[in-house]
């Protein structure tokens, strides 16, 4: 949750909690867009777990990112989590 919080800073960010992701959540992900970026932890072979809900996604035409780091997205700094995350700069 930590970790979904702190990527709710720059970018909308959700807790799955585990490797499950619910109906409910794959219909969000399908109506809000063509993109998203799924931040696995470092402890988990997580990728096999949710492979059987990425594959349904990009076959509607969601681009699917599986984004693995050294720390989970709670002990990143900021700037760190908009790096991976590709989300631009403010300009101003």
């Amino acid at each position: 949750m930590l970790s979904a919080i702190k990527i709710g800073k720059v970018a909308e960010g959700w807790a799955i909690l585990g490797t499950h992701i619910s109906p409910h959540m794959i219909s969000t992900i399908l109506s809000r867009g063509r993109r998203c970026n799924l931040w696995l932890d470092p402890d988990r072979g997580g990728e096999a777990a949710v492979a059987r809900y990425i594959r349904p996604l990009r076959a509607r035409g969601v681009e699917v990112r599986i984004i693995r780091s050294q720390h989970d997205p709670k002990l990143h700094s900021l700037d760190y989590i908009k790096e991976t995350l590709h989300v631009p700069a403010l300009q101003g």
